[in-house]
């Protein structure tokens, strides 16, 4: 790790001071530090110590995301000199974050630490349909797929992805790794994946392991393309019957398909035969033919034990397939170099061994055709049953539809009913005198109005501070003296934009689950302020408080149905939570503090924006 104290780094890092960890890049670059020690112990350890912090409940999530854009802005400063190294290729890789999710943080991590370890990385970004993923698969045709995905909700596009590349076919020849706070190592394998990793650093630790793996291990998956099962082991065994030589079929990365039969057995007298004909010369028609270079024809050597072999590589459009291998003889012109010559190896002349040179390579050109028709073959297939299965879903989505078009309808008449019919009994209130009820019914009236046309819109804080005013107007008409609330959000950001309905769930969640089943005292509490260009709110109740579990899963969005142990509307503040995320990408965040029988406090951040 060189002489260089990564302290400071890692500590300004965590306080999300980003003017200091540029400074302290720059200064690690200058003093001559390696960029991938600066990436790896500097600014990774300290992402990784934010990390185990957030999991401890020692930080909120505002903290983990100031950190996040430290790390950003330091490896901004890096980012120009990663391709000014020329690092020996290490494999392909495509990545992304999965449908529904904008989270880019961890991805951009992993995606930078692989590009400078030499891997040629694709990145598709976020909010990446299973259709693209498909595509660049099936385009680029990398080594290892990753997915990403922070939020729980979007596990289930994550299983999508994976689901529809086995559809597509693409599925068997593909390591998949994921990783994201929404998943575990037996949730990465109960929904396919081949890995799990949730870090950056120990991402690339894998996918390195899953592409050695795979290069140190035989992959029969292209010829068994192209034969079926038996047929090479029957072509090997007529070869040997025509021929007295072993035929053997070997991956690109030289492991065997199927058994090679004797190819590689030794015949006893190995180290006589070296020493013997190691170095001697080949009949003319074979140096002609190797000096030629024709990549079309086997080529004919001698092999280790000094005993002449036979290789024709398989070779497509996609890169090397594998190898036939031929072999082991002797030539008539070796006879002169040997004593007294075995008798259990064939003897070729040199006119015969060019012979069979040429119908190997024939043979295997014939080979790399039949993988390619067949791999065109099965990606044929996959994309039809991949529009079949389109097709059936368009048209399950087209049924869908015309239903929802009936209840939509339904469901506009109901509220424009009740909303007129509140108005007019708020008219006779104020006729009869009754201000009071005339005054509960307006707000409960504006509060519908509100939910019915704005739903959808981007409305101003102060719409949102009103509309709530006028939730707890009705609550505390409804609780008496039970329930009390203060608000508190500075002038300076009520013209602040953000999606409709994000305080009142957090309000009605608070009154119904918080504070309800209190006898008394009741108060739900309202602040907003304005810091570093974040609006902040926090929505604090001194109710029943919940429980660790349910914090942790509002926290990680699950639908939670239950009220035990504490208050929740799951369904109400995953929305919430969802469409914040979906509005401001990884610019907003979002933390949660309870003690039971003490509170609960709900704390909101995103851009301010006008």
């Amino acid at each position: 790790m060189g002489n260089y104290d990564f302290k400071r780094m890692i500590n300004d890092v965590i306080l999300g001071n980003v003017a200091s960890v540029k400074n302290h890049v720059h200064d690690a670059i200058d003093k001559g530090i390696d960029i991938m020690e600066i990436v790896d112990f500097g600014l990774l350890k300290a992402m990784n110590e934010v990390g185990e912090r957030f999991e401890k409940n020692e930080i909120y999530v505002t903290e983990l995301l100031v950190s996040a854009r430290a790390v950003h802005a330091g490896l901004d400063e890096i980012r120009p000199l990663m391709t000014e190294n020329e690092l020996p290729y290490a494999g392909k890789i495509v990545i992304g974050t999965v449908a529904g999710d904008l989270h880019d943080i961890g991805k951009n991590l992993l995606s930078l630490v692989l590009q400078a370890r030499g891997y040629e990385v694709i990145d598709l970004g976020v909010d990446v349909p299973a259709s693209d993923f498909l595509d660049a698969v099936d385009r680029y045709h990398p080594d290892v797929l990753c997915l990403s995905a922070l939020l729980t909700t979007t596990v289930q596009a994550m299983e999508k992805t994976i689901e529809d590349l086995g559809t597509a076919r693409l599925r068997s020849r593909l390591n998949i790794v994921v990783g994201g706070a929404a998943l575990n190592a037996d949730l990465a394998s109960a929904i396919g994946a081949d890995g799990y990793a949730d870090t950056a650093l120990k991402g690339v630790q894998l996918i390195g392991e899953i592409i050695a793996g795979n290069r140190s291990m035989a992959n029969p998956n292209l010829f068994s393309a192209a034969f079926r099962e038996g047929e090479l082991m029957d072509m090997r065994d007529s070869f040997f019957g025509l021929t007295g030589l072993d035929i053997a079929f070997v991956d690109r990365n030289g492991m065997p398909v199927v058994s090679p039969g004797g190819f590689f057995s030794c015949s006893g007298r190995c180290l006589e035969l070296k020493e013997a004909l190691e170095d001697k010369p080949l009949d003319s028609p074979l140096q002609n033919m190797l000096l030629s270079g024709d990549v079309d024809q086997a080529f004919a050597y001698r092999g280790r034990c000094g005993l002449m072999e036979i290789s024709y590589p398989l070779s497509g459009e996609d890169g090397q397939i594998g190898s036939i291998l031929c072999g082991h003889f002797l030539l008539e012109n070796d006879l002169k170099y040997l004593k007294d010559p075995p008798s259990d190896i064939p003897v070729l002349s040199a006119e015969r061994c060019a012979a069979l040179c040429s119908f190997i390579g024939f043979f295997g050109r014939k080979i790399v055709d039949m993988v390619a028709d067949s791999v065109a073959l099965q990606r044929l297939e996959g994309q039809q049953d991949t529009f079949v299965n389109f097709m059936k879903k368009q048209r399950q989505l087209e049924e869908a539809l015309k239903e929802a078009e009936l209840s939509a309808l339904q469901n506009q008449v109901n509220p424009h009913f009740l909303f007129n019919s509140l108005n007019t009994i708020a008219r006779v209130a104020v006729i009869e005198g009754d201000k009071y009820t005339e005054g509960l019914i307006s707000a409960l009236a504006r509060l519908m109005r509100y939910s019915l046309y704005q739903v959808r819109s981007i409305v101003t804080l102060e719409e949102e501070v009103k509309t709530v005013q006028d939730y707890l107007k009705i609550q505390e008409a409804r609780f008496q003296d039970r329930i009390s609330h203060r608000i508190d959000v500075e002038s300076s950001i009520l013209n602040a934009k953000m999606p409709c309905m994000i305080l009142q769930p957090l309000v009605e969640n608070a009154c119904q689950h918080g504070l309800e089943p209190c006898r008394r005292g009741g108060i739900v509490s309202i602040q907003g302020w304005l810091e570093n260009d974040q609006v902040f709110l926090e929505v604090t109740d001194n109710g029943i408080g919940m429980s660790e579990e349910l914090q942790r899963s509002i926290f990680k969005l699950e639908d939670i149905q239950s009220t035990k142990g504490g208050q929740v509307s799951g369904l109400g503040l995953n929305n919430v939570l969802s469409r914040l995320q979906f509005h401001f990408g990884s610019d907003c965040a979002w933390d949660i503090s309870s003690v039971i029988n003490k509170g609960t406090t709900f704390q909101l951040s995103f851009p301010y924006v006008t």
